[in-house]
């Protein structure tokens, strides 16, 4: 409600005039809808990618323990950051899958000796979104898996992490029923100057780098790319075709 009162920030809360109840409502409705229509295409990103990186770190490295490495992933340059390999091992233990219990149960020892029998087609179904993403784009091969994650996908390479970062955060919001309207996203994504050019062309407005359609242009070039589906971008305008101010705020997020 702060986007339809005079000046929140300032103590000023009572509403502008004309604020309507129901008009706030269908913001509120349509940002749910949305969350949901964002999942559907992050989810299918997120299969692929599961696939690129599990097929790429299998051919180059082989199916078991070098990706649980100390040394397989780049260190985060926050030292408060855990890095990746222990976030995968984390992920792994706290599981209770029953396709990992099968590894557990066959393992001799009480330990985490029992990690190195997982092969990584079947470990990264463990993975969050985000571990996913750093396990891709900080593998410490010299940019090999990366690379070849980039071929499988059909993804360029200037782009590929970035998307992942994006896709991760909106991921996030959408799975803590966070609002998308007037959200500023964090990480940005990269996109193709082509594309970029031609979403600005279907939405028939420039949009805002650090906003959800900024994700939504890179989702709709991502699954287009790996031949998951097609007209992503055009499916949400479609959604949001009737009402301007969300479309507005999704194009350009502004403080309230």
């Amino acid at each position: 409600m702060r986007y339809f009162q005079v000046d929140p920030a300032a103590g000023k809360e009572e509403f502008v005039s004309g604020a309507a109840w129901n008009d706030i409502v269908q913001l509120y409705e349509l940002d749910a809808r949305l969350r949901s229509f964002l999942l559907d295409g992050i989810q299918l990103a997120e299969i692929a990618t599961r696939t690129a990186f599990a097929l790429s770190e299998g051919e180059i490295h082989g199916a078991y323990e070098k990706f649980l490495g100390n040394n397989a992933y780049k260190l985060p340059k926050n030292p408060a950051v855990k890095p990746t390999h222990q976030l995968i091992a984390s992920e792994l233990e706290r599981s209770k899958e029953p396709f990992l219990g099968k590894y557990r149960r066959d393992a001799d020892g009480d330990g985490s000796g029992w990690l190195n029998d997982v092969p990584v087609w079947v470990a990264v179904e463990a993975f969050s979104l985000g571990t996913l993403s750093k396990a891709i784009t900080f593998r410490n091969d010299g940019g090999a898996v990366y690379g070849r994650a980039c071929s499988i996908l059909g993804v360029g390479k200037p782009y590929l992490a970035s998307q992942l970062r994006s896709f991760t955060f909106v991921r996030n919001k959408c799975a803590h029923s966070a609002r998308l309207w007037n959200c500023f996203v964090l990480d940005q994504p990269s996109v193709p100057a082509g594309v970029k050019s031609r979403a600005e062309r279907i939405v028939d407005e420039r949009y805002g780098s650090n906003s959800v359609l900024a994700v939504i242009v890179a989702l709709d070039n991502f699954l287009f790319r790996t031949r998951l589906r097609k007209g992503f971008l055009d499916d949400y305008l479609e959604l949001t075709a009737r009402n301007p101010s969300f479309s507005r705020g999704i194009a350009h997020p502004r403080n309230s």
